[in-house]
Order: structure tokens, then sequence, then C-alpha cells
């Protein structure tokens, strides 16, 4: 995370939006290539490959960094919730102890 720059769930969804415009520009290209590839001259066809797979790999790249961009977001979900139920528990317990507090004082009063 902190190597893309990511600090909140905006900036996740933002970097999740850019690496899916990137892939889908990838696709693009390497559609583009395939078609080249059909067309070309059997000298051309080998650099063409070589270029698609060049694109491919970078596809591959970009897919898996998708896939940890979601996993990091399912994973700050948990992490939310259990925190969020922490804070919940710490604060019924803060709660009951000020309300014995109070009762132990009314009871000597």
């Amino acid at each position: 995370m902190s190597k893309y720059g990511i600090e909140t769930i905006d900036d996740l969804y933002a970097d999740r939006e850019k690496l899916q415009a990137e892939i889908d520009k990838q696709i693009v290209c390497r559609t583009k290539l395939q078609n080249k590839i059909r067309r070309a001259a059997p000298a051309e066809k080998e650099t063409l490959r070589e270029e698609k797979s060049k694109v491919t790999e970078r596809i591959t790249e970009l897919r898996k960094q998708l896939k940890l961009n979601k996993g990091i977001e399912e994973r700050s979900v948990k992490i939310q919730e259990k925190t969020d139920f922490l804070y919940a528990n710490e604060y019924r317990a803060k709660e009951a102890e000020q309300n014995r507090k109070s009762q132990r004082k009314e009871r000597y009063e």
C-alpha cells in the first residue's frame, strides 16, 4: 500500500480504477497487435509476437495488482468491523464501570 501511496479507502478505489483503465488499454493494444499479426508478412510476425507477449506480461502484472487491491479492501473491511466491535465493547465496559461507581456512591450517601 505504501508503495503506491494508498492511505485511505478512496485512494484504494482510485488505484483500482487506474489499474482497470490500464488493463483495458493494454487489452485493446494486444487485440490490435493480434490483428496486425494476422495480416503481417512472415518476417514481421516474429517481432509483432514478441511485442504482443510483452503486452500480455504487462496485463498479467496489472491483474495481479488488481487482485491485491481487492484483497486489501476485503481485509480492510474485516479489520474495520473488528475495530468497531472492540471500541463498542470498551465503551460499554466504561459505561458499566461508571454505573457501578455511581451506584456505590448512592449506597454510601
